[in-house]
């Protein structure tokens, strides 16, 4: 898969890279910058910060609070797993 929004900032952690190079997963790993809504740049660290301290539980409530998922929709499925692994209720589970 390319990068298919060239005219968005890469994250910090990953600098200057060409265009023409693969955006593969692995690149960003651990990364606080990493872009999980690419339509409204919203980071993995904003993500998660807003689910643990707001104790949000659904999609829907993200997308209120900071905006990620309300352009194309395709990060749904990682706002997902992050509410799976970041929620209070997972929390009170695991």
């Amino acid at each position: 898969m390319r990068c298919s929004l060239n005219k968005l900032p890469l994250p910090s952690c990953l600098g200057v890279i060409p265009m023409d190079r693969l955006c593969l997963p692995e690149n960003c790993d651990g990364c606080p910058d990493k872009i999980i809504c690419r339509c409204l740049q919203v980071s993995e660290a904003d993500v998660i910060h807003v689910i643990t301290r707001l104790e949000l539980r659904t999609v829907k409530e993200i997308r209120s609070e900071i905006g990620a998922g309300d352009g194309c929709t395709c990060c749904h499925q990682h706002l997902k797993a992050y509410l799976e692994k970041f929620s209070c209720a997972a929390a009170a589970v695991g």
